[in-house]
């Protein structure tokens, strides 16, 4: 599922691998890899806690491209990939909110 989900998104490449990535407690985060070399983290967002997804999105973009134009380094600062719609995020067919960054390597 969560490859077909990665391939909604404008990334470098064609998904071809997406495995559960780190410990959170909240969100549902993946690792994907493109054909390209590319690497993305892919998040489902939990519903149960954010219940404004459209807010919460919108408030994250904003504040991400603010600090993104004033310091362009891709590690000081998140960068979402748009859904292949344009957007920020996207909804599946089973109401799941789905969300990708490029990925930061040795993050963690």
């Amino acid at each position: 599922m969560s490859i077909e989900i990665a391939s909604r998104f404008a990334l470098k490449g064609a998904p071809i691998a997406c495995e559960r990535y780190g410990n959170g407690h909240i969100n549902e985060t993946y690792l994907v890899r493109t054909d390209k070399g590319a690497a993305y983290i892919l998040q489902k967002i939990n519903r149960s806690v954010f219940k404004n997804v459209d807010g919460l999105m919108r408030n994250i973009a904003l504040v991400t491209r603010f600090l993104s134009e004033r310091d362009p380094d891709p590690r000081h600062t998140l960068h979402l990939v748009p859904a292949g719609n344009g957007a920020d995020y996207l909804i599946d067919e089973r109401d799941q909110a789905w969300r990708t960054y490029d990925f930061v390597a040795d993050s963690l």
